[in-house]
């Protein structure tokens, strides 16, 4: 078997770890944006035939077909930044592919559908980079994902970039969203910047951050796009703002509007109008928290902060310091366990917080480097289980106490749901599935 490939929290997925990251990480969105809440069963699945734990403690390898590689990253991504382009809930892998999106069981391997945009990405010589697909629960689930492509000229008429939305319906792969619009032209450019607003390691790709009932917010690089879910067409955008999250009507993320000078901020979702601006200074890596919840680096003392995404106001501030040794670095990201936990990673170090009330943080535990206990480097975070890595192999702890849970899950998974998780294999980077058997 192939090594696992250590992975950063930020989606995923997972984000998500904004999702984390993750498998979507972040939560907080209008929708729900996670590796693990129920959605609609997909066509085909055999959920009733399997096992559930909550949460899953021990895996072992599932017999399976070879679809999981179409959320495999470039091979030029050789630092294994960017999470694979997948998001799993209940047993199956919803996956960006360069060419649509594929929904997987898990437990077999086999695509239980395929849908295609109108346009996919536009393929790079070896492959593009994309982000983890969303799921949005309502009437029906649909999982989101956002194509950047270029549309061939005939004629006279030249090339033109376009960001490409698409949805589907997550149980059947019907569409039921589409939109295309030619990126806006900028009076000035980006203020070089734009990579370090979110900890989502999906680098140049667009993502769907967040949607609800009316509206989809997209991010690529340094600008927000707020797309019409009824009329498919392009509400209001906004340069050097990178929306994290979603919450009542916000739009909270982190910007720069000056060169090497920048803040948390939040807008309307309906007008682009201004709400609130908090953490001024340095450019602010920043991350959603948990529901109604973003978390950022601040540079000025070293410290995370946590803010309400609607007010703007603090909500929790833990000094990391600079710890120091090659893991010492800036916010890596957070993980909301989809109940009540959220664990970030900062500087070296990882913290757990109750974000169960509305309104309040309670820091539960923080793990600095010490001479008695390793920090691990965290994949994801699912129902009070802390799923990571250190160098003596996979271990999951206690997301709650921050204490060791099980030395020997079998697996070091990045993805978990009831049912099992995901591993993002060393070298190839391949993506093998794992079944929960405790």
């Amino acid at each position: 078997m192939a090594t696992p490939t250590a992975h950063r929290i930020g989606p995923a997925a997972c984000a998500i770890v904004l999702a984390l990251g993750l498998s979507a990480c972040g939560g907080g969105s209008g929708g729900t944006h996670t590796q693990g809440s129920p959605s609609s069963s997909a066509a085909g699945s055999t959920h009733s035939a399997r096992k559930s734990f909550d949460p899953p403690l021990r895996f072992v390898e599932a017999n399976q077909e070879d679809e999981l590689s179409k959320a495999q990253q470039p091979s030029t991504d050789s630092d294994n930044d960017t999470s694979p382009a997948l998001t799993l809930a209940d047993g199956v892998a919803y996956v960006t592919g360069e060419n649509g999106l594929t929904a997987i069981d898990t437990q077999s391997g086999r695509a239980l559908w395929n849908a295609a945009p109108t346009n996919g990405h536009d393929l790079a010589g070896f492959g593009t980079s994309r982000a983890a697909p969303l799921i949005v629960k309502g009437t029906t689930t649909t999982v989101f994902a956002a194509y950047a492509t270029t549309v061939k000229g005939q004629g006279t008429t030249p090339d033109k970039d376009v960001l490409e939305v698409f949805g589907a319906n997550a149980a059947s792969g019907k569409k039921v969203f589409g939109t295309q619009f030619a990126y806006p032209v900028l009076k000035t450019d980006l203020s070089g910047e734009a990579d370090e607003l979110a900890a989502d390691h999906v680098l140049d790709a667009p993502i769907v951050v967040a949607a609800d009932e009316t509206n989809i917010v997209v991010a690529q690089k340094g600008i927000t796009y707020i797309v019409d879910r009824a009329t498919g067409k392009l509400r209001w955008f906004r340069v050097n703002f990178r929306a994290i999250s979603l919450s009542n009507g916000v739009v909270a993320g982190s910007e720069n509007p000056d060169y090497e000078k920048g803040q948390l901020a939040g807008y309307r979702l309906d007008t682009g109008a201004h709400v609130w601006t908090a953490a001024k200074g340095d450019v602010p890596t920043a991350s959603s928290a948990g529901p109604g919840l973003i978390a950022a680096d601040v540079d000025t003392d070293q410290s995370l902060t946590i803010f309400d995404a609607v007010t703007g106001v603090q909500r929790a501030r833990v000094p990391f310091g600079q710890q120091g040794g090659a893991e010492s670095g800036g916010l890596e990201g957070c993980a909301y366990d989809q109940q009540a936990i959220t664990v970030c990673e900062l500087r070296g170090a990882i913290a757990g917080f109750d974000v169960s009330k509305p309104g309040s943080v309670t820091k539960l535990w923080v793990l600095q480097p010490s001479s008695d206990r390793v920090v691990p480097r965290v994949n994801t975070v699912w129902h009070s289980a802390l799923y990571g890595e250190t160098d003596n192999g996979p271990v999951i702890l206690d997301a709650r106490t921050g204490k060791d849970r099980a030395t020997d899950p079998g697996a070091e998974v990045f993805a978990v749901d009831q049912y099992g998780g995901l591993a993002e294999n060393d070298g190839d980077g391949s993506i093998t599935a794992y079944t929960a058997t405790g």
